[in-house]
């Protein structure tokens, strides 16, 4: 039942001041112009913007790490995983860095080397509320429950309107049987992001194991009425509907 969410980081903010590029053999302006196009949606003139800011500084650990953030998100973690490692080399405290090496190791299926990368990270910055919830979801994958566990809430204790780990942990508890704290943990993913589909439906069956199926037939409605592509959220609120005779 647990539905992993993994994080790239925080978007991006310029680094110097806006307006036109007055210089553009200036490495700093092209990238600030490459996140501005990334804001915008426009991954393909990002990319081209941190890739002439590395031609003008090839030294520039932050280009590196944009473009390697494109190149995850367009899904060539080979590419991606370069570019985190040459941006870690250049500067070897950069936690983000880290972070998404582990994210991309863990899309290649290296578990190991992402696991060492999440921990690097949050040695480097403890309050890193990200790596301590991707190496939850790391740690829930290789059937470390209590230690995911533990992460997911390290994580709500350092950021707690974040929703995905209210959720996890909340799919943890419910595993284990602990259904009032599974609720209260689904209540809180929907209530921190009321568009969160599988923290409705989720929520729904907790009710369901509570015997409360009003409650639980609202929750499969909205996650129905969130997600209309999902065929079982709408069947499941169908036969639930047909079972109480509505």
């Amino acid at each position: 039942m647990t539905l992993g969410f993994l994080f790239p980081g925080p978007l991006l903010i310029p680094i110097s001041p806006g307006g036109p590029l007055n210089k553009p053999e200036d490495a700093r302006s092209h990238l600030d112009r490459g996140i501005e196009l990334e804001n915008q949606g426009d991954q393909e003139g990002a990319m081209a913007e941190y890739a002439e800011a590395i031609r003008l500084r090839p030294d520039y650990p932050q280009a590196h790490y944009n473009l390697g953030n494109i190149l995850d998100d367009l899904g060539d973690y080979d590419a991606a995983a370069e570019e985190y490692h040459t941006a870690i080399r250049l500067n070897p405290g950069f936690a983000e860095a880290h972070c998404n090496l582990g994210v991309v190791l863990r899309h290649m299926g290296d578990l190991e080397s992402a696991l060492a990368e999440y921990q690097h990270a949050i040695r480097i910055k403890p309050d890193y509320a990200d790596a301590h919830h991707n190496l939850g979801l790391l740690l829930d994958e290789v059937g470390d429950s209590a230690g995911a566990m533990a992460e997911f809430r390290e994580t709500i204790r350092l950021q707690p309107d974040f929703a995905e780990a209210h959720y996890n942990l909340a799919n943890g508890l419910f595993r284990m049987g602990e259904v009032d704290g599974a609720l209260d943990e689904y209540r809180a993913a929907t209530q921190f992001k009321p568009e969160f589909a599988d923290a409705h439906y989720n929520l729904g069956g907790a009710l369901m194991r509570k015997g409360d199926r009003e409650s639980a037939l609202v929750e499969f409605r909205r996650a129905a009425e969130l997600d209309p592509g999902n065929e079982a959220n709408l069947e499941t609120y169908q036969k639930l509907l047909k079972q109480m005779g509505k």
